[in-house]
């Protein structure tokens, strides 16, 4: 029913400024490691004269830097392109860290190879890859006793390794194994539903005490759920094995394992102290009754997952949930109620990630009660798709009026509710400058009707203004939902040109899909860059016309929005305005159009004082009534910077002043001692610093950019521009300018206490 296609979008460079090209990710490998094989060469790169024309100049070093970022399929088949890197990918053993051997795993950013002849591949793990191999997984059939003996005696550095059971229907005769990989940091197991593991597990139980990661791996899909009642389920492997000869592990996922209960999670609690992270989704046999000694023995747990458990209100509400350390919590797909959500949540520490998707009990109130203890400050990922009781308008006043969730917020999901409008999302999006996944829409709309259709290019517009970390991106209206204009393509442009980091755009397929799909196929990224030369080089050519911090800004403006924008003059109008130029017949004429310009000669002033930390800025305050000396400064200054340090940062944070008069008064000073946490005394901080200051060498020079000099003509209209001006810093900006802080200070330091070129 998913009719959804995947735009995959991935970096080849490694310098920010190479192409990004759209690949199809339903390729399906199957290659013999040992025969050759065509390989057809195509969308090769274009040089110009004076660019490189043969890889054969290249020398060793530098191809084998390309071929690290190659999949094992695409090393396969440079073996066949000539004699020398027929050698260089054979005899460099960095190149085959990672092997993957399971059909499941052929997609564009692994490419699975199939295996058909064994001993040619044991010979290669021994020769190859030996002590370079870190990963491998091995589907049943590659689970033998001389390639498990191989693994063990030439990969010592062997870390990571799965075995894939889940289509077997008989296992090989292990009595002779004697010998496993026995510095595994994580181990990956397959079931199948008819197979027993245990005369399997009773071989290599001995050489798992260094495993941190365990994944065990069922049978049971979403789509077809059965009940307890309904089937027999068998034990095939022993949980109470494992975590005895496993008492280091840290991470325990059991995923869709129909025999799992609360016995089991006992069993783990008793003997895995340093346990962080314990998922147990689609384990629907159990209940939560285990989960109060659980908590009491696995102090360190921070992490639980229960999608689609069977857990109960009565045995969560047993933990005492206040004292854990939970910060991630997934209960989606579970029967509990309001009632039991509101007592659960009202116990529950702070979380970093909270997914509540299906989950019926999840309510208006269960969200305010949230918002109201700040559960979710802090939190950078939040799922609330498909939560029916949810209304859209107490998740609009959730992510336009918490600036404590949303300052920090990387990953959202919220689908599934058909009373979503395109303005919805577009007033939401203004506030998530942090996010990088982002899921959106009603997905398999032939089950719901939608009552109105979604305009989407003002969508993607906000997401390019304001989401410049955007990583995915998925749109799940369906073509019939979505509606675009004939100009799309220039809001897809805007998209992709501003975000650079975006390496997935998924939508629905349909006329929409095709047009994006053709957008990012006919524009790579790098042409937005033209001959993509570094401002550096840019430097170089003006040969000192301009200075270094002004080629710098210019061509950043050129990859943000295709040309320069200059300043506009200060003041009253009038900057350097004997370089204007004004077509006329004579003089009186030109004087008529603007040829004679008059300055006043006391221009009036106003003194404004702003504050900047790393949560935004301070209210900015007008001191326009007469000249400020200290007792102004104490009156009218340090309380709006106290309320605002206190409101924004609680108790843990350092007043710093310049050493303007008022500044260093020696009321101001004991002002400061009483009242604040901690200041600089005036004897700890350099008389004139403009490069440890974020207002000198940042703010300031954003608020000049963003004030409408042409608006300003009175007083009164300078004191509107300015606070208008102040609210369009963005916060992301003042947040950069206050982490340089540190840096420029070294500079400082390495520059002896001069001022900073």
């Amino acid at each position: 029913m998913d009719n959804r296609r995947k735009i995959s979008v991935i970096a080849v460079s490694t310098n920010g400024h190479g192409p990004n090209r759209i690949i199809p990710n339903n390729e399906e490998h199957n290659l013999e490691i040992d025969a050759p094989s065509d390989m057809i060469m195509e969308n090769l790169p274009t040089y110009r004269p004076t660019e490189l024309k043969s890889l054969g100049v290249l020398p060793d070093s530098i191809l084998i830097s390309v071929f690290a970022y190659l999949t094992p399929i695409d090393l396969i088949r440079c073996t066949h392109v000539c004699h020398r890197w027929h050698l260089l990918v054979s005899h460099h053993q960095q190149l085959w860290r990672r092997l993957f051997l399971r059909p499941d795993c052929s997609n564009g950013f692994i490419g699975a190879v199939h295996v058909r002849h064994i001993d040619k591949f044991i010979s290669m793990i021994g020769t190859r890859c030996a002590s370079a191999l870190v990963c491998i997984d091995l589907p049943v059939e590659l689970i033998t006793v001389e390639i498990l003996r191989v693994l063990a005696n030439h990969c010592p550095n062997l870390e990571y390794l799965t075995l894939d059971f889940s289509s077997a229907m008989q296992l090989h005769d292990f009595n002779d194994l004697n010998e496993f990989p026995c510095n595994l940091k994580r181990l990956c197991v397959c079931l199948s539903e008819v197979i027993f593991l245990e005369a399997f597990m009773r071989r290599i139980y001995g050489y798992i005490s260094s495993l941190n990661t365990l994944h065990i791996i069922g049978t049971m899909e979403k789509s077809s759920i059965p009940s307890p009642e309904e089937t027999d389920t068998y034990e095939t492997i022993n949980i109470s094995k494992i975590k005895t000869h496993a008492p280091n592990l840290r991470i325990i996922n059991l995923y869709g394992i129909g025999f799992i209960d609360d016995n089991h999670i006992e069993l783990i609690a008793s003997g895995c102290m340093h346990l962080q992270c314990l998922a147990l989704n689609f384990c629907v046999r159990v209940r939560g009754t285990s989960f109060k000694n659980l908590m009491n023995r696995c102090a360190k747990l921070q992490c639980l997952l229960l999608q689609n458990t069977g857990i109960e209100d009565e045995a969560m509400l047993t933990v005492n949930w206040s004292s854990t350390q939970l910060t991630e919590l997934d209960i989606s797909s579970t029967e509990l109620t309001e009632k039991g959500l509101l007592e659960f949540f009202s116990r529950v520490p702070k979380l970093t990630y909270l997914a509540v998707s299906y989950c019926d009990g999840f309510t208006d109130k269960v969200l305010q009660l949230l918002m109201e203890r700040g559960t979710l400050n802090g939190c950078r990922a939040l799922d609330l798709s498909n939560t029916v009781n949810l209304n859209v308008e107490t998740t609009h006043h959730l992510l336009i009026s918490s600036p404590g969730v949303t300052y920090r917020l990387e990953a959202l999901n919220y689908t599934g509710c058909d009373a979503i409008t395109e303005q919805f999302w577009i007033d939401s999006i203004r506030f998530l400058h942090r996010i990088k996944i982002l899921i959106i829409g009603t997905a398999h709309s032939w089950f719901r009707h939608m009552s109105r259709r979604i305009h989407i290019d003002q969508i993607l517009e906000s997401c390019a203004i304001h989401c410049p970390h955007l990583k995915r991106f998925e749109i799940q209206w369906d073509p019939e939902t979505l509606r675009f204009s004939e100009n799309s393509s220039k809001f897809i442009d805007h998209l992709r040109v501003r975000c650079t980091n975006l390496l997935s755009f998924v939508l629905s397929d349909g006329p929409y899909y095709e047009g994006t799909k053709a957008n990012f196929e006919r524009a790579e990224r790098f042409s937005v860059y033209n001959s993509g030369d570094h401002p550096r080089k840019t430097f170089r050519d003006l040969n000192g016309d301009l200075g270094w911090r002004t080629v710098q800004r210019w061509c950043k403006m050129i990859s943000d929005n295709g040309a320069i924008t200059l300043s506009k003059p200060r003041g009253d109008g009038v900057y350097n305005s004997q370089n204007d130029r004004i077509w006329a017949a004579n003089r009186a004429a030109a004087d008529d159009h603007g040829g004679v310009k008059r300055k006043r000669k006391f221009p009036t002033k106003v003194m404004v004082w702003l504050g900047a930390c790393s949560a935004g800025l301070t209210p900015l305050v007008i001191l326009d009534k007469t000249s400020v000396n200290h007792e102004i400064y104490i009156k009218e200054v340090l309380p709006v910077a106290l309320n605002f340090g206190n409101k924004m940062l609680g108790d843990q944070w350092t007043y710093q002043q310049e050493a303007a008069t008022p500044h260093t008064h020696q009321l101001t000073q004991e002002w400061c001692a009483r009242h604040f946490a901690s200041f600089m005394p005036k004897d700890r901080r350099p008389a004139n610093s403009p490069d440890l200051n974020p207002l000198d060498y940042c703010i300031c020079n954003e608020l000049v950019q963003a004030m409408d000099w042409g608006r300003v003509q009175t007083k009164l209209t300078l004191i509107e521009e300015l606070k208008r001006s102040v609210k369009k810093i963005k916060p992301e900006i003042v947040l950069e300018s206050c982490n340089n802080f540190s840096k420029r200070l070294c500079r400082v330091l390495e520059n002896e206490g001069r001022y900073l070129r």
